[in-house]
């Protein structure tokens, strides 16, 4: 009998799951927000 899985630990799994994907979007938009406000180049 499994108690339903906290939103913590959903998000554990859904992270282990799509790790790649979500990293890359993470440091595309830093890198986004870097470039929008004069910080740096993109690096793409």
């Amino acid at each position: 009998m499994n108690p339903a899985p906290t939103t913590f630990e959903a998000k554990h799994k859904q992270l282990k799951a799509g790790r790649g994907s979500f990293l890359d979007k993470a440091s595309d938009r830093a890198r986004n927000y870097l470039h929008q406000h004069g910080q740096g180049p993109p690096q793409r």
